[in-house]
């Protein structure tokens, strides 16, 4: 592996990029039909993630495009009575699922951990409802999960739960911006302060 230059730019060390990267990822597959193998190479030549994430990243969207509908059942009973699964935004249901499939499988992260980060996500690209909505179901499904009855251990290892693998120098870094055509671009900018 070589060595990155000054011009490289910073790896990405967060399992919020990691996350957003992944939607990203299953957007591709879902909507644009793209094969799974030819955007996750997109998305490693386009950025700079950590080598520890990448195992997180493929995890979530293999199991999603593995077995969407199975995703769909763990949450489509908590949908409003005569709102249809198909009626759901494609970006919110890639959401959900990706949500209840970390909730089902990532045993490390905590069950809150998941929700806000999937809300957030919906806020950024989804309708002006999205986060309310993913909110909900979320709300309801962690009920019925696994994680249903998590315990945070006495003395949380707070590394081990929602690792930033930081190495001591680097500020905030922004969530991946991959160049790939297939990127989904957020809904609104963030608002500025």
């Amino acid at each position: 592996m070589s060595k990155p230059s000054a011009s490289d730019p910073p790896l990405i060390r967060s399992r919020r990029a990691a996350r957003e990267a992944a939607f990203q990822a299953l957007y591709a597959i879902f909507v644009g039909h793209q094969p799974e193998e030819q955007v996750l190479a997109d998305l490693k030549a386009s950025t700079r993630f950590h080598p520890d994430l990448w195992p997180f990243i493929e995890n979530l969207v293999e199991a999603v495009r593995r077995d969407p509908e199975g995703h769909d059942e763990r949450f489509s009973s908590f949908l409003a009575k005569g709102w249809p699964l198909a009626q759901i935004a494609i970006v919110d249901r890639i959401i959900l699922r990706l949500a209840v499939e970390e909730l089902w499988s990532h045993v490390d992260v905590p069950p809150k951990v998941t929700i806000i980060e999937y809300v957030n996500l919906a806020n950024k690209y989804g309708s002006k409802d999205s986060q309310r909505f993913v909110h909900g179901v979320l709300g309801n499904v962690v009920a019925v999960s696994p994680k249903a009855n998590w315990v945070e251990p006495e003395t949380p290892n707070y590394e081990e739960i929602e690792p930033e693998l930081t190495s001591g120098d680097d500020d905030e870094i922004e969530a991946p911006k991959p160049t790939a055509p297939w990127v989904l671009r957020p809904t609104a900018e963030p608002d500025a302060d």
